[in-house]
C-alpha cells in the first residue's frame, strides 16, 4: 500500500461511533493504551505503546512494539519490531480490538443490512450427503483457478460465479467485514451490478461466529417487511475463517423465481474452508516477498549512506574528531560531512525527512551538493543558501533536512554556525562546561524557497568541544513514551573530557533509555575538538 494518508475504521471492540483514525506518512502513528497514542485503546490485554505504523520507503508498514500479547495483522502475529507491509483491508487484531486498513477518504463500498430479528432468524448448516455431478464440476474448476490465483482478488473471482452455477443460488456476494456501525464492506458480486442490493443482517451476524448458516422460513414471514421487500426468498451465509477468526463472507441469496438446492449450505461451507486456506497461502507468500523486498530496499539505502560518511575517527588540520552512526529500525537519512584543510574544518550534520531508500537519495543528493559548494570554496552562508534553493527545486513536496553547520577557523578562534531547524548541539567548554548551542539560521532545508540563513560567530578555544547529534538520540522514547531530551545529553557531557568519551557517553545513556539498541530512528553522533 503506497504512501498517502491512511485510515484505520473500527470493526469491534471500541463503540460504534469511534471516527477512523487518519495517519499522516509524515507522522505516523502509536496505537496502545497510553494517553499519549494516536488511538488510545483502554484494555489490559492492550501495551501502552502497544504498535506502530509508519511511511517506509513509500510504503505504509506496522510493527509490533514488544507488547506483551502481541499484535496481529490478517491472523499473523507480528514479530516485534519487525516491519510488516499494510495493504488496503487488511484487518488488525489489538487484543479486543479489531481494526480495517483503508486509504483516507475511502469509505467501504456498504450494502444495506435488512430484516427484523424477530421476524427471521438463521439456522446452523449441518454436514451434507453427496453432491451433485455439477456441483463436483465447479468444485473442480474452483480448485483448478485457486491453484493459479496469485491475489486475494484471484480467488473472489474464481469463486463467486461457480457457486451460483452449483448452487442455484442467483447471487453471490464477497463480503470482507461487518464494522462497528453495521456497515457491510462489500468487495465483489457476482453477476454484475448486483453489488448494491440488500444483505440479511441476521446471516452476517450468525456467521460471525464462525458458522456457516442459512435463512429459515418463519411461519408469519409476512411480518417480515423488510425481506419481502428486497425479494429475499433464501439465502446462506459461508465465513471465510483464518486463524480462528471470521474476517470475511460468502454470502449467497436468492429472489424471486430462482430456487436454490436444499443442500447448498455444506458446499458452500466446504468452499469457503478451501478459500480460507488459498487466501492464507498467498497472504503468507506476499508476506515473505514484501518482507524480503522491504529488507533490501533498506539495505541498499543503509549501504549508500554509510559510504558516504567519513571514517569514524581522525584529525583535520587543528581539529580532532569522533563520529558514531547506529542504523535505526528503518534508513531514516542521517547526514554527516567533514570538509577541511590545515587551518579550517567545516562539518555539518542533519536528518532528511523521511524514511527508506527515498530519504537516501535526498540524502546523497544533499551530501554531493554540500561536497561541491566546499570544494569551489563557497562561504559557509552562501553553500548553505545555495543548498535550500537546490532542494526546493529537485526534492519532491514535503521533503526536506534539518541541518546543523559549523565551519571552524583555528586562526581566528573562531566558529561560524548556522542551525538550519536542527536544534541539537552543544558547546563543550573546558573552563565553563557544557551548554546548548542556540544558534541564528532559518527553517530546514528546502521547507521555504528563496530563505536567505542568517549566521552566528561563536568564540572556539583550544579544547574546547561542539558536539552534534540526531533528533534520534534526543527524541529516542522509553517503555514509558519519555524522550531521552535535550538536558540529559548535556549532563552526559558534563562528565565528559574528550571526543571519544563524548561519544560513548552518550550512546551509553540511549541505550540504557532505550532498554536496548533497536532504536526507532538512525542515531548519528559527531565531537569535534579544537587542539591547537
Amino acid at each position: 500500500m503506497t504512501t498517502g494518508e491512511l485510515q484505520l475504521r473500527v470493526l469491534s471492540g471500541l463503540p460504534a461511533d469511534t471516527a477512523p483514525l487518519v495517519v499522516d506518512p509524515q507522522s505516523g502513528a502509536v496505537l496502545g493504551r497510553g494517553n499519549d497514542c494516536s488511538l488510545v485503546i483502554d484494555h489490559p490485554a492492550v501495551s501502552r505503546r502497544h504498535a506502530r505504523i509508519d511511511a517506509v520507503a513509500g510504503t505504509w508498514t506496522m510493527r509490533d512494539l514488544g507488547s506483551r500479547h502481541g499484535t496481529k495483522i490478517d491472523g499473523t502475529t507480528l514479530t516485534p519490531n519487525d516491519p510488516v507491509q499494510l495493504r488496503p483491508g487488511s484487518r488488525i487484531d489489538l487484543g479486543p480490538v479489531a481494526l480495517r486498513v483503508e486509504r483516507s477518504g475511502g469509505s467501504p463500498i456498504g450494502s444495506t443490512l435488512v430484516d427484523a430479528e424477530s421476524q427471521a432468524r438463521a439456522r446452523v448448516v449441518q454436514g451434507g450427503g453427496a453432491m451433485a455431478a455439477r456441483r463436483l464440476e465447479s468444485l473442480i474448476a474452483i480448485v483448478g483457478m485457486l491453484q493459479r490465483a496469485g491475489t486475494e482478488d484471484d480467488v473472489v473471482t474464481a469463486v463467486l460465479p461457480e457457486l451460483v452455477k452449483a448452487t442455484g443460488f442467483a447471487r453471490c456476494v464477497f463480503v470482507r467485514g461487518v464494522d462497528a456501525s453495521g456497515s457491510a464492506d462489500v468487495r465483489a458480486a457476482y453477476p454484475e451490478g448486483s453489488m448494491s442490493k440488500p444483505l440479511s443482517r441476521t446471516l452476517l451476524n450468525a456467521a460471525a461466529a464462525g458458522q456457516t448458516v442459512e435463512l429459515a422460513e418463519q411461519p408469519d414471514l409476512a411480518g417480515a417487511v423488510s425481506l419481502i421487500m428486497a425479494e429475499i426468498v433464501g439465502a446462506v451465509c459461508a465465513p471465510v475463517v483464518i486463524d480462528e477468526v471470521a474476517e470475511s463472507f460468502l454470502y449467497l441469496d436468492a429472489s424471486g423465481d430462482h430456487v436454490p438446492s436444499s443442500d447448498a449450505g455444506p458446499f458452500c461451507r466446504a468452499i469457503a474452508e478451501i478459500v480460507a486456506m488459498c487466501v492464507s497461502n498467498i497472504r503468507r507468500e506476499t508476506a515473505e516477498a514484501e518482507r524480503r523486498a522491504l529488507v533490501e530496499d533498506l539495505g541498499a539505502a543503509r549501504s549508500a549512506q554509510e559510504r558516504l560518511m567519513p571514517e569514524v575517527e581522525g584529525e583535520i588540520g587543528g581539529f580532532r574528531y569522533r563520529l558514531a552512526s547506529v542504523p535505526g529500525r528503518f534508513v531514516a537519512g542521517d547526514i554527516v560531512g567533514l570538509h577541511g584543510s590545515d587551518d579550517r574544518l567545516t562539518a555539518y550534520l542533519g536528518d532528511v525527512s523521511g524514511k527508506g531508500a527515498g530519504a537516501a537519495m535526498l540524502m546523497s543528493a544533499i551530501q554531493a551538493h554540500v561536497t561541491a559548494q566546499f570544494a569551489c570554496g563557497r562561504m559557509l552562508q552562501d553553500a548553505v543558501n545555495g543548498l535550500g534553493e537546490f532542494v526546493c527545486t529537485h526534492a519532491g513536496a514535503g521533503r526536506f533536512a534539518t541541518m546543523f553547520f559549523a565551519s571552524f577557523d583555528a586562526s581566528s578562534g573562531n566558529a561560524t554556525v548556522i542551525d538550519a531547524g536542527h536544534g541539537y548541539a552543544v558547546l563543550v567548554d573546558p573552563v565553563h562546561g557544557p551548554r546548548a548551542m542556540t544558534c541564528d539560521g532559518g527553517p530546514p532545508i528546502g521547507a521555504v524557497s528563496g530563505w536567505s540563513y542568517d549566521r552566528s560567530d561563536v568564540a572556539w578555544p583550544v579544547g574546547a568541544r561542539i558536539v552534534i547529534f540526531s533528533d534520534g538520540v534526543a527524541e529516542q522514547l522509553d517503555a514509558d513514551g519519555h524522550q531521552l531530551g535535550l538536558d540529559r545529553i548535556v549532563e552526559v557531557l558534563s562528565r565528559s573530557e574528550t571526543v571519544e568519551g563524548d561519544v560513548s557517553g552518550i550512546l551509553t545513556t540511549l541505550e540504557a533509555h532505550a532498554g536496548g539498541t533497536h532504536y526507532a530512528d538512525d542515531v548519528t553522533v559527531l565531537s569535534i575538538e579544537r587542539i591547537r
